[in-house]
């Protein structure tokens, strides 16, 4: 266990000669975690949350988390930054959580993002992959995206579980599959783009899709799918 008192940070950086991992099983501060790898950050801990501070920032070249054994953090901000090497990013974060300014950056070809919280999801920081997939979701909170999100070719889905997903910048991707279980989603004012696939926006019973955007499929062979109880549009939206 790594442990610091309040208002201070934990900073870890491996080798800066060659390839070298961070494996984590559990690091705890009052203040703030910042892990650095010139290979891939590793969890070790099947559960729980081995990243416990209020803000975390990782940066790596061979990924950070996997699918199988995510980054597990209890933080209230994050930022990440994976080198153009190789590796996927995954976080998982117990409760609410702000992706900060900084944002959340894959530059391996292909490399996946995929961020999950428990509560609320704020994206605060610009989102970007290249070329690989995108995915927000969220157990009971609502997604709030206030960054642009460019997935490239690769797809992006966001999904807010039992709360709403606002949208009030641009998202770019492939195919684009946004969902609220039970909530509403709402499109203020922006754009979102399927350059190659289909776009699919659906709300759970009762729920109102609310848009004063632009919704734009680049190919003409796809489909656009709305499926909401109330579907509103507004101010110069258009599809």
């Amino acid at each position: 266990v790594i442990s610091q008192a309040a208002g201070q940070k934990i900073r870890i950086d491996a080798d800066l000669s060659a390839s070298q991992d961070i494996i984590i099983a559990d690091v705890v501060s009052a203040g703030s975690v910042e892990l650095n790898a010139t290979g891939a950050i590793i969890s070790t801990a099947p559960m729980g949350s081995p990243v416990t501070a209020s803000t975390a920032r990782f940066t790596a070249n061979e990924g950070i988390g996997t699918f199988a054994n995510p980054i597990q953090t209890d933080v209230t901000t994050v930022t990440a930054d994976n080198g153009a090497t190789a590796g996927d990013i995954y976080i998982t974060n117990v409760n609410n959580l702000t992706v900060g300014t900084t944002g959340v950056s894959n530059k391996f070809a292909g490399g996946v993002i995929d961020l999950h919280a428990g509560g609320t999801m704020t994206v605060s920081g610009t989102i970007s992959s290249n070329n690989g997939d995108a995915t927000l979701t969220t157990d009971s909170g609502t997604v709030l995206v206030n960054a642009n999100i460019a997935a490239g070719t690769g797809d992006f889905v966001g999904d807010a579980g039992s709360g709403d997903f606002n949208i009030n910048a641009n998202i770019t991707a492939a195919s684009l599959d946004i969902r609220a279980d039970v909530g509403v989603i709402v499109q203020n004012n922006r754009t979102l783009t399927a350059s190659s696939g289909t776009t699919y926006i659906e709300t759970g019973a009762a729920g109102t899709f609310n848009t004063s955007g632009i919704i734009t499929n680049n190919n003409t062979g796809k489909s656009i799918d709305i499926v909401a109880d109330d579907y509103v549009m507004s101010g110069g939206s258009r599809i």
